[in-house]
Parts: C-alpha cells; structure tokens; sequence
C-alpha cells in the first residue's frame, strides 16, 4: 500500500513559523509533534521560490504524507483539533488538493 496525503491548512502565523523551522513552542511544536508521532512527513504544499512571492494561502498549505498502514481519517481529526490548525482532509487519489 501506498503512502496517504492529507491536506493540511494552518492559521498562517503558524505556518510562517513551520516554513521557518520556528517550533520550538506553541502550535507549531503541537503540529510537528503529532506529525513525528505518526511517523509521517510535513511538507509545504507550495514550496516557495525566491524568486516568485505566493499568495499567504498558498503558503499555509502543507502536505502531511502518513506511512503504509496509517489510520489517516483518525489522524485528520487528530490533526484538525489542534491550535493553529484550520483544516485537514484526506486527499483523494488520483485528485489534485
């Protein structure tokens, strides 16, 4: 079985924060926690380029990819109650976010 994505939109000072590697408190470190314990990977869903500046929605979106096996309608809950959070979703397969 493959790995399974979530979408994941954060309020956008916590993402400035992640984007930044700024975790070490707060929502942030909640975030980066949780994906850690769930063994999965937190990417930007639109790396940002020096050269091209992304609308701030663009750059609060983030890919949670879940290992094989993953419970991942339980860990989009688990990720949508915490601080700093907006929404999480499974991605469909095949479906662009």
């Amino acid at each position: 079985m493959a790995d399974v994505d979530l979408v994941v939109l954060l309020e956008p000072a916590v993402a400035e924060q992640i984007r930044q590697g700024h975790v070490d408190a707060g929502p942030a470190r909640a975030i980066i926690d949780t994906i850690q314990a769930a063994e999965g990977t937190l990417t930007p869903l639109h790396p940002q380029t020096a050269n091209v500046a992304l609308p701030r929605d663009m750059l609060s979106s983030f890919v949670f990819t879940a290992p094989p096996g993953s419970e991942v309608d339980t860990l989009a809950v688990r990720i949508r109650s915490l601080p700093g959070v907006e929404t999480a979703y499974v991605k469909p397969r095949g479906e662009a976010p």
